[in-house]
């Protein structure tokens, strides 16, 4: 009885172990995934959204209203290394809106934020109550984004020096955008020893994504 005791007792030691380890190889491969359905879904509203750059519905003399203001109406109204802000009919409603693009390092987020043109001004949307909705989470988990602007397909001419210029940024015709996400939860069985990546020496597993937009409507 004893011998039998033992023998079961070592067997089921390593069934839990078996159990604890394929668990724990289960619960990190589905935080990766996690992220990465979440910045994928994140990527393709703005590329979407991105490649419709430049589609203007009407006539529209100021950028009044707008935070990048300076007073004249541009397709891409401003472009930095974090942030994009530009002007398109995105839901093709024959209404123009302004949309921008921005990393908050501060929340580890790439968020939304957009204006409306009422004839006069740009409005920003609100919830029905006149309250205004301001920049909305749209990718969590984002440790590092930068924006990279090109004026045709081929990497290889160089890129446009970053903030863009109002002259450079009506010869953007590529947008790149770059973006390491990590998961929800640290995993304190992992290091991440990847000295590129921003979670360097913590314990989050990232994943680095790139994703390129042809601006289609820029220049016609």
């Amino acid at each position: 009885l004893l011998v039998a005791m033992a023998i079961s007792a070592c067997v089921l030691t390593a069934i839990c172990s078996i159990y604890v380890s394929s668990d724990k190889v289960y619960t990190a491969q589905n935080q990766v995934a996690q992220a990465q359905q979440d910045a994928r879904a994140g990527l393709d509203i703005l590329g979407r959204e991105i490649r419709m750059a430049g589609f203007i519905r009407g006539t529209i003399n100021t950028d009044a209203g707008l935070p990048v203001s300076d007073g004249n109406n541009e397709e891409i109204e401003d472009a930095q290394a974090t942030t994009i802000t530009f002007e398109a009919d995105t839901d093709n409603d024959g209404v123009t809106e302004a949309v921008c693009y921005a990393y908050n390092p501060a929340t580890l987020e790439i968020t939304r934020q957009e204006w409306w043109w009422n004839v006069a001004v740009w409005q920003e949307w609100d919830d029905g109550a006149g309250n205004p909705l301001g920049a909305l989470a749209l990718i969590p988990n984002v440790t590092a984004c930068t924006f990279v602007y090109d004026t045709d397909a081929d990497p290889t001419n160089g890129t446009l020096a970053v903030p863009l210029t109002a002259a450079d940024r009506a010869n953007v015709r590529v947008v790149t955008i770059n973006i390491e996400i990590r998961t929800g939860r640290p995993d304190l069985s992992f290091v991440n020893r990847d000295a590129t990546s921003a979670m360097f020496n913590t314990n989050f597993r990232t994943r680095t994504l790139q994703s390129r937009f042809f601006v289609r409507n820029m220049g016609l």
